[in-house]
């Protein structure tokens, strides 16, 4: 099953690449996303964890973003969350960029 097939896809996800961390009890391990939704983000990473897990992400780009989240899916290097708590303040930080990143999609800019 690839990863299209095990998510709850209520909105589009954007191309967004960015250095990245996951936090698990603690310890951090990088990651880069490189997809964007309101609701959750695909990550690259060597991290392997099992779906259903709940850590900490965090994105760093032109502003900061955190967010707890839960492993929806895992297979090699491909990791998707779905947020789970996003403070007022990250909220307003991921609805920037995903209006960026649906600018740059129409007009062709992706970077």
């Amino acid at each position: 099953m690839d990863r299209n097939q095990t998510e709850d896809r209520r909105v589009p996800r954007y191309f967004f690449s960015a250095p990245a961390e996951i936090i698990l009890d603690g310890a951090t391990t990088r990651a880069r996303s490189a997809e964007l939704s309101p609701h959750g983000c695909y990550f690259e990473t060597n991290m392997a964890i099992s779906r259903g897990t709940v850590v900490k992400v965090r994105i760093f780009a032109t502003d900061y973003f955190e967010a707890d989240a839960r492993i929806v899916y895992y297979h090699a290097s491909e990791l998707c969350v779905v947020f789970q708590r996003v403070s007022s303040e990250c909220q307003q930080v991921l609805t920037k960029w995903l209006t960026a990143a649906r600018t740059e999609e129409a007009h062709g800019t992706q970077t």
